[in-house]
């Protein structure tokens, strides 16, 4: 956020006389526009008060810069949204194209049987030419024929206690009329949302950092983290219009989004972002991690993304799940950091008989039969090259649920340990849930205990495939609340000591 200009007060509403593009732009006169903060903190309140009072003359100060929209877009949506706008570019190059041939014929029936004049031929070439340029005849590599795709400017105001954001998707020059929930601050201040347009159908919204200077529009890289998110917490109220909508494993459980996909590079995380992902739930007390994410790696258990995993799971108590990777069948093929780290839970992907026959329209061979559940044969094996197990337990690996609104469906099948991990999520929020009500202290190290000790052995798989077995909500509980007084339930297999 670069550009500082003032906004007055007016009658139509805070009037920018001189906007990022050159415009005059005008704000809903309802806003709160106040003074930005001092940044100096050492300036006396006499000095404050002159400052203000002068600001409040000239107006209020507003931040402002731009956002291509193709910069925030997934790239299926950015095809998406270049393609309607290719055809409807092609409509109205059609309509004109009809308006021009419609001149064509009338030249023709006017002077085609006679000895028109120049000036009377120059007409005919100028009506060809634009028939030729509506007729799509302008080469593919020129120019013109890129879609450069929507420009949004983003206004940043302080309101008196919060920075606020606005995104401008109309670009038209006038925000009057725009409702005042629309300025936006911190997500997690006020949990607000917005949509860009009803044509690309996603929804964003903004982080605030450095004292208002860096503004971060938040949209998704891919509709996997919220098809995670819906296995773990999906809450859909029962009602009498549509009361067979599917829940999540904890319906309604509190879901805090860390996105540590990079839309520019085809969500692929990075270690930046990893470790501000880490810091985040820290910082707002978070319970269970899931990270549906992972790749290869040379040594196991090791890095600074092991380190801060550890901190976090020895030293702060979040219990952390993750993806066993989706590298199988061969031996050590999980991935990292799921498959390959001490700390963190690691998730294999089962598919049931029933899911079998539901998803994938499997039946069984013989009548009276049933296909034999299984991992699915790309759910990564241990163990791993230091010979850690690599696989702690299993959980179904696939599910029916919710995708954001820009995908154009309501839900979607998805499969992998991407989903198995967010499902064993679910059930250890069930498990945190249940002990925080019956007070009882339930840390990383006697949650994974309970998880192991009471997994399910399915028939026909090495625990190098499922590591202990399928998890088992109910009689991990039992087990929680059995040996919730034993000591040695708390011992983790790592000792690290923390200054």
């Amino acid at each position: 956020m670069d550009t500082d200009v003032m906004a007055k007060k007016e009658d139509k509403g805070w009037v920018i006389e001189k906007d990022i593009f050159g415009k005059q732009l005008v704000l809903n006169g309802d806003l709160n526009l106040q003074p930005f903060p001092h940044e100096d903190e050492s300036k006396d309140s006499a000095n404050d008060k002159t400052e203000g009072g002068e600001e409040a003359e000239e107006g209020m100060p507003v931040r402002l810069a731009f956002k291509r929209a193709y910069e925030l877009f997934p790239g299926k949506l950015t095809n998406r949204v270049k393609h309607h706008y290719a055809r409807e570019f092609d409509k109205e190059q059609h309509r004109h194209a009809v308006s021009v041939r419609k001149e064509l014929a009338e030249w023709t029936a006017k002077y085609g049987g006679g000895q028109p004049t120049k000036e009377q031929i120059r007409q005919k070439e100028d009506i060809v030419a634009r028939l030729g340029t509506l007729d799509g005849k302008i080469p593919a590599s020129d120019p013109l024929k890129e879609d450069p795709g929507p420009l949004y400017q983003i206004i940043l105001f302080h309101d008196g206690t919060n920075y606020r954001v606005i995104v401008d998707t109309e670009s038209n020059g006038d925000l009057s009329a725009l409702p005042t929930d629309r300025a936006m601050t911190d997500y997690h201040k006020e949990f607000q949302f917005s949509r860009f347009s009803e044509i690309d159908m996603m929804n964003y919204c903004v982080n605030i950092y450095q004292k208002g200077k860096i503004v971060s529009v938040v949209v998704d890289a891919g509709a996997h983290g919220s098809h995670v998110a819906g296995i773990t917490a999906r809450y859909h109220p029962a009602d009498k219009e549509n009361d067979e909508e599917p829940n999540g494993v904890a319906p309604s459980a509190k879901i805090v989004a860390l996105k540590i996909g990079d839309t520019r590079l085809g969500s692929m995380e990075t270690g930046t972002a990893m470790t501000r992902a880490m810091i985040e739930a820290v910082k707002f007390k978070c319970d269970v991690i899931n990270l549906s994410y992972g790749e290869g790696c040379v040594l196991p258990n090791s890095g600074r993304f092991v380190e801060l995993a550890e901190q976090l799971v020895y030293k702060h108590g979040i219990a952390f799940v993750s993806s066993a990777g989706n590298n199988g069948p061969a031996l050590t093929t999980v991935g990292a950091p799921g498959g390959t780290t001490d700390a963190i839970i690691s998730v294999a992907a089962y598919v049931s008989p029933a899911m079998m026959k539901a998803e994938y329209s499997m039946e069984p061979k013989a009548s009276g039969e049933e296909n034999a559940g299984t991992t699915y044969t790309w759910s990564s094996v241990g163990p791993t090259s230091d010979g850690a197990m690599g696989v702690d337990i299993t959980a179904p690996g696939a599910a029916i649920t919710c995708v954001p609104n820009w995908c154009l469906q309501r839900n979607q099948l998805m499969n992998g340990t991407s989903m198995s991990s967010p499902n064993a999520t679910g059930c250890v929020a069930l498990l945190l849930s249940a002990a925080k009500a019956e007070g009882i202290s339930l840390t990383p190290a006697r949650l994974k205990r309970a998880l192991g000790n009471t997994a399910q052995k399915m028939p026909g798989l090495s625990s190098l495939q499922q590591g202990f077995g399928m998890i088992d909500v109910d009689a991990a509980w039992e087990y929680i609340k059995a040996h919730k007084d034993d000591p040695y339930e708390d011992v983790s297999r790592k000792m690290i000591f923390y200054r």
